[in-house]
């Protein structure tokens, strides 16, 4: 058990053992008793890991320097250690990668099962014999999460002992989630493990059976959607993300889900209006603010470019936003700022060979022949691109001649 400490209270309004009996006194009284009577401010490691998680909870990714360095600290708590390293989900900097890999041998099973699923965005094959690895930890929740977080890797090109690890992982999972089958969140998992193997159909049963045993249950309805749609069922995949809504008015991953449906069945004016609920329900979604600043038509195209701003802000670490931002500024006549942001792109990420296609182009538009010639000739030599990307450009390079 932890000390209490009031000053959690007066930094994030958290509750605290002190006032719970001294009802009429405040956080602040509280915080003043501890001050006297301890020789130590207990307070102090708490409340600093607690603006951490409070960051990236907020997705707040300038404190990420100290964040990483908070997660390979000797004296680091461990489960704050484990907060920290499943928020970083959310976060595109490719700088937590090196930490997380080291984590993945940590002393800890709790912080090696939270890394192992942690690393699963991450296709390197550094990152696969990780979580390979993993498989065959002394520690079961190890095990079955690391088996959940290999859903993409083929299995003909895993050894004889990889092969028989995952296999045996992933049964040790799938026994897991079939041992409550009255609790709706293990149909729901079980979904999910489904939808991971490429089992659609047996998704949506699951996510259905989920639905019936909680019919309030948002994420069932909003997965099982998702499945519909990829059966091709979007009539049903409506109709599900609606009940969500029904369920959730205004949920931010409903109406943003079902915001994307509206748009691919050309309903623009629905989709405009779902994206928007979507975004007021959690301004920072990123994929919201960015659908809806692609959606917007070129009449509209200062509020486009605001929007695509703010996904640039809330992700600077993605290639695909930044590129979209540099699109919508040239479409807008802001030739001049596009060049700017996709400079920056191409130095960022070599790469994203859009990039380098876009910045040639407005170069060629602009008339600027010698830049386009520069852009196209550094793409073509890019160790990052691949050798196709690379003969494209070189193709590009030999049409503009001399």
């Amino acid at each position: 058990m932890r000390p209490p400490a009031p000053a959690a209270s007066l930094a994030f309004g958290s509750p605290n053992a002190c006032n719970l009996c001294h009802k009429e006194k405040d956080a602040a009284w509280a915080d003043r008793q501890l001050r006297k009577w301890g020789a130590t401010d207990h307070q102090a490691a708490l409340i600093e890991s607690a603006r951490l998680v409070d960051a990236a909870r907020r997705r707040d990714w300038t404190r990420l320097p100290a964040i990483l360095r908070s997660l390979e600290a000797s004296d680091r708590d461990e489960i704050v250690t484990v907060s920290l390293v499943r928020l970083l989900d959310a976060c595109t900097d490719g700088s937590k990668w090196p930490v997380l890999l080291r984590l993945a041998r940590d002393r800890s099973p709790l912080v090696r099962a939270a890394v192992a699923v942690g690393l699963r965005d991450l296709g390197t094959p550094e990152s696969v014999q990780a979580r390979l690895d993993a498989l065959g930890d002394d520690v079961r929740l190890v095990r079955v999460r690391a088996a959940s977080a290999l859903p993409g890797v083929p299995r003909d090109g895993l050894s004889a002992q990889d092969a028989d690890r995952l296999a045996r992982a992933t049964a040790e999972l799938e026994a897991g989630l079939r041992h409550r089958l009255d609790d709706w969140s293990s149909h729901y998992n079980l979904g999910n493990l489904k939808m991971d193997r490429g089992d659609v159909a047996g998704a949506a049963q699951s996510y259905e059976t989920a639905v019936r045993l909680r019919p309030d249950a948002i994420l069932p309805l909003v997965n099982g959607a998702m499945a519909y749609a990829r059966l091709g069922r979007m009539a049903d995949a409506e109709r599900t993300l609606r009940r969500a809504l029904e369920a959730e008015p205004g949920n931010a991953v409903a109406s943003f889900n079902l915001g994307l449906l509206e748009a691919e069945l050309g309903r623009a004016a629905e989709a405009e209006r779902l994206l928007r609920q979507a975004l007021q329900a959690d301004p920072e979604m990123a994929q919201a603010a960015y659908n809806l600043g692609m959606l917007l038509p070129d009449s509209r195209a200062g509020e486009a470019v605001a929007l695509l701003r703010k996904t640039v802000a809330l992700q600077p670490g993605s290639p695909r936003y930044t590129y979209a931002l540099a699109y919508r500024l040239d479409r807008s006549g802001a030739s001049a700022e596009a060049v700017r942001v996709l400079s920056g792109l191409v130095d960022r990420d070599p790469g994203f060979a859009d990039g380098y296609a876009l910045l040639g182009e407005i170069h060629e538009r602009r008339g600027q022949k010698a830049r386009a010639r520069e852009t196209y000739a550094r793409a073509s030599s890019a160790p990052a691109l691949s050798a196709e990307q690379r003969r494209a450009f070189e193709t590009r390079l030999r049409a503009l001649g001399r």
